[in-house]
């Protein structure tokens, strides 16, 4: 209504003198002012707070100078639903006519910044005061902010003072030394939003190695200390972002990000050994090396699908590590002897990456070869997989020396068990009583001998069991049967095994 009524002119204008118009617009501007004044001026505050809203949309200099006085009134009212809204209608109206309508601004919020008690009203009067005048704002800072605790001031407060600090520092960059303590003190509050703004402001406006180094404190105190995992996803990404210039001082922190791998979530997971893979060096590898092994137990141990996809992602950074690290080769060693070779859940992702995870080490590392070739050998019938056992035939194969040839030989045939190669199939009893007499029974076998007259007797001879267990448990006879390039992978290391051990005979 009152906009419709000062910019539509009334329909005799056209009949009267410019003059007169001008009157009775003047008029117009009288009774409307008037009117906002005493809606300004009522006793109910949610009146006072409609009109103060009306009337920071109404950009018309006419009408808000003469309301200027009563809108500054309404600043000290007792609720601070009509002083927040005060404080508001007078931001927009500096930010349209500066110091045109109200020249004193800047003393009426230094004032209202020292009473206030509403956090959001408070707020907003910071923020016309630092557009007033700058000087005064920072003065309120240093004399009634940083000298007291930053948790007293409202996180709300804090980050409306972060966000102009930052903008300031990046349309005037001299500033910076002056507005960098304000900055500092923000970083001892406890709200987690504050923290996290605080760091970003450091980052942006400054390269200074302790501006950096208190930004990545305040990410790994984040990190660490806040269970939200859209937070910890947020905070890994300013730190990747962060690693680009300033490595050295993620590396001294590389045991507190590797505290994150305890969360159950995959993407975090993720993220925390891409940052780990990406800020390895000879120096520290030998530091975060034992919690990966650690975590890599526990992921081989478990079986939720979450913690599967965790143990590719763990093998992989194996890859890398066996690849570029020789210092680790002995826990690289140890870790694939113990946990990997004999795993009995491989899937092809997890086959593949211990297969490379070998061969790296068998060619990049080669005073260890004979070292993980013994090994081998040793728990050459624990092994579980195809895959695998075609591997360790092709390194017992290359590797094995003259001496340990008979050994080897001994091993291999230990694997094979009793020829003919068949898969041994074994009957299920009727029932209980049959299944308990079947256990419990031994194995005779009868033969024919020679007595001491010349005569020939019968021998009852119990058979021993160990063959059949041989053939029962190692996966390596099943895997021969079925799998034709594995008995392809034995014969080219027995033929290896025989060219070798025919050389100690020449």
């Amino acid at each position: 209504f009152f906009f419709l009524m000062i910019r539509r002119p009334p329909r005799s204008t056209q009949s009267r003198s410019s003059a007169a118009s001008d009157v009775y617009k003047r008029q117009e501007m009288i009774l409307v002012c008037n009117s906002l004044r005493n809606d300004l001026l009522h006793p109910n505050e949610f009146l006072r707070g409609k009109t103060l809203r009306l009337v920071s949309k109404m950009m018309y200099k006419g009408i808000l100078e003469p309301l200027a006085p009563t809108i500054i009134e309404n600043v000290s009212h007792k609720h601070n639903y009509v002083r927040r809204n005060a404080v508001a209608c007078l931001y927009l109206i500096y930010l349209q006519f500066q110091n045109e309508v109200t020249p004193d601004i800047d003393e009426v919020m230094e004032r209202v910044l020292i009473t206030e008690s509403d956090l959001s009203t408070k707020r907003n009067a910071f923020l016309v005061l630092f557009h007033a005048n700058q000087e005064k704002a920072m003065n309120y800072l240093n004399e009634h902010v940083i000298n007291e605790n930053s948790d007293e001031v409202g996180d709300i407060f804090q980050l409306a003072v972060l966000e102009y600090l930052r903008k300031t520092c990046k349309v005037d960059p001299t500033q910076k030394p002056k507005l960098m303590k304000a900055i500092f003190f923000f970083s001892n509050s406890k709200s987690n939003s504050v923290l996290f703004d605080c760091a970003n402001t450091l980052q942006q406006i400054s390269t200074a190695p302790t501006a950096v180094k208190l930004a990545v404190n305040i990410y790994i105190q984040l990190l660490c200390g806040n269970t939200d995992n859209n937070v910890k996803l947020i905070v890994l990404e300013k730190l990747l972002l962060l690693k680009r210039g300033n490595a050295k001082l993620l590396e001294d922190q590389l045991l507190e990000i590797s505290k994150v791998l305890s969360n159950q979530s995959v993407d975090i997971r993720a993220k925390t050994l891409e940052l780990l893979k990406s800020l390895l060096n000879q120096k520290n590898v030998t530091k975060v090396f034992p919690v990966l092994k650690r975590e890599l137990i526990k992921a081989l141990h478990s079986h939720e699908s979450y913690d599967q996809q965790y143990r590719d992602l763990l093998l992989g950074l194996f890859v890398y590590a066996v690849t570029n690290f020789e210092q680790i080769a002995d826990d690289i060693l140890e870790t694939v002897v113990d946990n990997l070779l004999c795993y009995s859940k491989h899937d092809d992702s997890s086959t593949a990456n211990t297969i490379a995870i070998i061969k790296h080490f068998n060619e990049l590392h080669l005073q260890y070869s004979p070292k993980l070739v013994e090994q081998i050998k040793n728990r050459f019938l624990e092994i579980q997989n195809v895959q695998i056992y075609k591997l360790s035939l092709h390194l017992i194969g290359d590797v094995t020396t003259q001496a340990d040839v008979q050994e080897t030989l001994t091993i291999l045939k230990q694997a094979i068990g009793s020829l003919p190669l068949k898969i041994v199939k074994k009957s299920i009893p009727e029932n209980q009583q049959a299944l308990e007499t079947s256990q419990t029974q031994a194995k005779h076998r009868v033969r024919t001998v020679i007595l001491p007259d010349g005569t020939y007797g019968t021998e009852i001879i119990e058979e021993d069991d160990k063959r059949a267990q041989v053939d029962h448990d190692c996966k390596f006879r099943e895997f021969l049967i079925k799998n034709s390039f594995l008995s392809s992978s034995l014969c080219t290391c027995l033929l290896k095994l025989l060219y070798k051990l025919s050389l100690i005979h020449i």
